[in-house]
């Protein structure tokens, strides 16, 4: 090095750390080391031939073959688009030149081993190694210096213990110890390749506009849509210490690059279900303007036509499957994402963009052409290979199918991987060989795991479900004569013989044929879902070749105690979510369908700017089907919400942990009057003096929302003699006024805009009151109907209280 040279920390990209070296005898702008470049993928344009260079203190006769495009940052003064020589033994990472130093003005001080930018910023000499400059000091001094330092603009102080740096760690990996791969069978050992690891998270080739993932805008009035420029969210220093490994692995890999891009989404992470985060980016902004691809994804009727008489099967996993397609080059600027760190964009499809599974599986349908449906089945990542003959026949087939697999260059996870079954499950039914194909028994599981009633509501609630069979049970009255006499007012409640064989019969009923059919992703499908305060329910239903609505299969699950504390809208949601999860290969392979749901409408969901993690990891998963969401109330969604409240499933006492573990949000009291300003019994939410400022935000993004409330008080303020026509036709607008506070009121009460959030959140303060617990709904209605009003209130309240099993028992 020489004397008018040093050393100083940089940042390339605004990612990678690297030593550079600042030397005024280097006349050119900057060199960069052959090794950075290749570890970090950085952008390389080539010369047409070597360029020779000279002037610095490098092996003689070095020569370049390529320009390195990048970013660089020295001591805050960041230049864009730096352009330097590549050289294959440069001494250092990165050298900046005498052209480096004129651009900022910079200089540089030999004697004191620093650079002096304009203003005086200065940025000192790193070595090597800075060991020897490490001072220990105590706590209390280190506490001096950091209020020091806080006191001081431009200025932050970190501290991070050994066993801080040790829990955020842990946290970043699986709770479970990695298991022992599975072995490869000894048939297909020369196909070790095609089930290696490394390999799977090899970039992989452009292979053209037919199978590379393209992205096509909706057009607006003949022009493309600017994709939105997402926010940059706040993050843990756990997430951001899983954000630069996830960019660096990312880079290392050449599936992202350093972008450009006018657009960008938002990032952010979810905790995964054994543990650790999950990178996501949220793509629903670019998806809401991209043209969706219908490509078919493969019918299981065919399917399961084909495989019913096959006596081996071997069943396989892609790894990774969506990273071993490129985006369509001239698209990678519309996947851009940014972080903290930078701008990205990816060169491989990632999860969450639109018709990412339809590209996909355009692809295997082609790697495996000819052998599909000859002895061979592709379901996106799931390929299942059958063999009606022998099984050395069947191992034949299973290595034509690594040979094609090889060439179109897709790796195996083996640990996912059966080989050589005489049954199987696939795609949500169960095969065997010379039996055929049945239905998984977890279909029905929901019914046939039923149990006995054990009270008057329980009976009441198996016979709502039984209900939707009339039509198809002959002497229907007959049958559940036993049950319905114990619902009668003057009879005592006594599980008889009778009742049960009555109960057990129409168990067998529900879960066989001709009532239950098997699913036709053909038909138009219907997914009813319902949450009570415990339990979800679902039901997958479809019309058959008469017009008739015949249910394919049930589920209820219970929810966990975490669950449980979710507000009433999240619950909705999660029913929707565990259905499709648990109906996900039938649904996948349906082109629209339809979710009918007692949740009036989605709009916390929807509306929501910034998403939460469970609500990201829900957003990425439902990005995956195409459905409409269609209201019904509870009372004529009959089988979901039956499902939902078997009396099985509710706790049965206070040591339940879902009851147990339930939080209770408390209404502080300055938001309830007092007993002086009226009588004791009135409890309401006191927008004005409410110590919530988020509470009357919220009613005011409301009210600036709801174009009917908005006419309406518009009207009362203009005295005028009735609303505009269509803006709330049953209503007396003599009986409205104006407050001091400007809101809209009816009979003197508030009139709560049409926001299902807001509405809910008045609901849930009087609901949760330790004044009122537990009213049930006439006391909730008429403690709720002193201070506000909305149209269908009564309903609205019903529908809460129906969710909340506790005030289901209260009478009012």
């Amino acid at each position: 090095m020489q004397a008018d040279a040093i050393m100083v920390p940089a940042i390339v990209n605004s990612l990678v750390n690297v030593r550079a070296m600042v030397d005024s005898g280097f006349l050119h702008y900057a060199l960069i080391n052959t090794q950075l470049v290749e570890k970090h993928k950085l952008q390389r344009i080539p010369f047409p031939e070597p360029r020779k260079l000279s002037g610095f203190d490098g092996p003689r006769g070095s020569a370049s073959y390529n320009m390195v495009r990048f970013n660089v940052d020295v001591g805050g003064h960041e230049k864009k688009n730096v352009y330097a020589y590549e050289v294959q033994d440069l001494e250092y990472d990165l050298m900046l030149g005498l052209s480096w130093l004129t651009e900022f003005g910079t200089l540089l001080d030999a004697r004191n081993r620093c650079l002096i930018f304009p203003g005086s910023d200065r940025v000192y000499e790193k070595d090597v190694d800075r060991t020897a400059d490490l001072t220990q000091i105590s706590a209390e001094a280190f506490k001096l210096l950091t209020r020091q330092a806080r006191e001081k603009k431009n200025v932050q102080v970190f501290a991070a213990s050994m066993a801080d740096i040790k829990k955020a760690l842990e946290k970043l990996e699986p709770k479970d110890p990695k298991k022992p791969r599975k072995e490869l069978p000894e048939s297909y050992k020369d196909f070790a390749d095609v089930f290696d690891e490394k390999a799977a998270e090899e970039l992989p080739p452009h292979r053209g506009r037919g199978i590379d993932h393209t992205i096509e805008l909706i057009k607006e009035d003949g022009r493309d849509p600017q994709p939105p420029w997402g926010p940059l969210y706040s993050m843990s220093r756990d997430e951001l210490l899983v954000l630069r490994k996830t960019l660096n692995g990312l880079l290392d890999k050449g599936f992202i690059r350093v972008s450009n891009s006018p657009a960008a989404a938002p990032v952010l992470f979810a905790k995964k279900p054994g543990g650790g985060l999950r990178f996501c980016v949220d793509y629903r902004g670019l998806n809401k303007i991209t043209r969706k691809d219908r490509y078919p994804l493969p019918l299981i009727n065919e399917t399961l036509e084909r495989i019913g008489k096959a006596k081996w099967f071997t069943k396989l996993d892609i790894s990774a499957a969506f990273y071993k397609i490129r985006i369509n080059e001239g698209d990678e600027w519309l996947t851009a994402f940014r972080t903290r760190y930078g701008l990205y964009e990816w060169t491989v499809t990632p999860f969450g963009l639109a018709n990412a599974p339809s590209t996909f599986q355009k692809y295997i349908n082609w790697a495996l052409r000819d052998l599909l449906d000859e002895i061979a089945s592709a379901y996106m990542d799931d390929i299942l290979i059958f063999t009606d003959g022998s099984l050395a026949e069947h191992r034949k087939h299973v290595r034509q199918v690594l040979d094609r697999l090889r060439e179109a260059g897709l790796q195996v996870d083996i640990d996912k991987c059966d080989f050589e079954t005489k049954s199987t499950t696939y795609l949500g039914f169960i095969i065997e060989a010379e039996k055929g194909v049945r239905m998984d028994p977890k279909k029905v599981k929901a019914i046939l795991n039923w149990e006995a009633p054990i009270s008057v509501k329980g009976t009441r609630s198996f016979l709502g479900f039984a209900n939707f069979y009339r039509r198809f049970i002959r002497d229907f009255s007959d049958i559940v004569r036993p049950l319905t006499d114990l619902t009668r007012k003057d009879a005592v409640f006594q599980w008889t013989t009778e009742a049960d064989a009555a109960f057990k019969k129409l168990k067998h009923m529900f879960t066989t044929a001709p009532m239950l059919q098997s699913f036709d992703p053909d038909k138009h499908t219907i997914l009813e879902t319902d949450a009570s305060g415990y339990v979800v329910g679902g039901a997958l239903m479809q019309y058959d070749n008469e017009g008739v609505l015949r249910p394919c299969a049930f589920t209820s699950k219970k929810m966990s105690p975490a669950e449980c504390n979710y507000e009433i809208y999240d619950k909705e949601l999660l029913a929707i979510i565990r259905c499709l999860e648990e109906w996900e290969s039938e649904l996948m392979s349906v082109e629209k369908f339809e979710i009918v749901t007692d949740h009036k409408n989605l709009e916390y969901f929807t509306t929501t700017r910034k998403l939460t993690e469970r609500h990201m990891r829900w957003s990425l998963f439902l990005s995956r089907f195409s459905f409409a969401i269609r209201y019904r109330p509870g009372a004529e969604n009959a089988l979901a919400d039956a499902l939902s409240r078997r009396e099985q499933d509710m706790p049965s006492d206070d040591l339940d942990d879902r009851w147990k573990h339930r939080e209770h949000r408390l209404i502080d009291p300055a938001i309830i009057e007092s007993p002086r300003q009226s009588d004791s019994s009135r409890v309401r939410v006191n927008l004005s003096r409410a110590q919530e400022p988020s509470l009357e935000e919220q009613w005011k993004q409301a009210a600036e929302a709801d174009e009917s409330w908005q006419q309406a008080a518009e009207a009362v303020r203009s005295k005028a003699p009735r609303f505009p026509a269509g803006v709330y036709p049953r209503t007396d607008i003599s009986a409205c006024s104006i407050d001091d506070d400007n809101c809209l009121r009816f009979r003197d009460r508030r009139w709560v805009p049409n926001s299902e959030p807001l509405r809910t959140r008045i609901m849930q303060d009087i609901h949760d009151s330790p004044m009122t617990g537990h009213p049930g709904r006439e006391i909730m209605y008429s403690i709720i109907a002193r201070g506000f009003y909305w149209p269908d209130m009564s309903k609205d309240v019903r529908r809460f209280v129906r969710n909340c099993d506790r005030c289901g028992s209260v009478t009012a």
